[in-house]
């Protein structure tokens, strides 16, 4: 019995410490489901399947809008 848990979160990486209470972004996630390859979150990705909702997918940074496409984890199955 394998049991795979991967998660798939693109990181922005950040070259100086933002200070703990500064909040870079949120949003609110209503996780959605792709049985395909056994995901479960957000994907606005446009070469993937779409599922999932975001309150807000856009930030700014230091001047430059970052857009989320993907949060999402692989569901537990067996192989």
């Amino acid at each position: 019995m394998l049991r795979c848990l991967v998660v798939a979160v693109s990181v922005l990486v950040v070259s100086t410490t933002l200070v703990a209470q500064e909040s870079l972004w949120s949003g609110t996630m209503t996780a959605g489901k792709d049985e395909s390859v056994f995901a479960v979150g957000f994907n606005r990705n446009p070469e993937a399947p779409i599922f999932g909702e975001l309150s807000d997918s856009e930030f700014d940074f230091r001047g430059t809008t970052y857009r989320v496409y993907s949060l999402a984890q692989l569901a537990n199955h067996e192989l």
